[in-house]
């Protein structure tokens, strides 16, 4: 393995913690298929149900599993298509999308938002915003 191999599979200092539902089998491997993509950029994956448990995240339980979230290491909290916007901005060849997809009015799709109690709602931007903020 050549030293920048090795760089490249070097995980980034934590930026944020990606936040889905670990019950619905879909989303866990959908999530674990991007794991190593998103490790490399500070982030890591947990599930809401443990983030819950653990007092990191407080949703009413209603509302738990509504969005994809990204709650970030000095505060804030993304949901729904934001949270995809959030994490594509640290992805070198997803960060023009993101900018593309993050413009006011824009009418494209950004990405699935994964709705535990309804499968999948494609998520457009303003569509899914946080319940409450952490």
């Amino acid at each position: 393995m050549s030293e920048t191999e090795r760089d490249s599979n070097v995980a980034r200092p934590l930026k944020a913690r990606i936040l889905y539902d670990g019950g619905w089998g879909f989303c866990f491997r959908w999530v674990h298929f991007w794991e190593k993509v998103v490790a490399r950029r500070g982030f890591e994956l947990k599930d809401l149900q443990s983030a819950e448990e653990e007092g990191i995240l407080q949703i009413p339980a209603g509302n738990l599993l509504d969005d994809i979230r990204v709650l970030k290491v000095h505060g804030g909290l993304e949901c729904g298509a934001d949270a995809y916007l959030f994490v594509a901005e640290h992805i070198w060849w997803a960060k023009p999308l993101a900018m593309l997809f993050g413009l006011p009015g824009s009418i494209g799709c950004c990405g699935a938002g994964i709705v535990g109690s309804t499968g999948i709602a494609i998520a457009f931007r303003g569509f899914a915003r946080c319940q409450s903020r952490a």
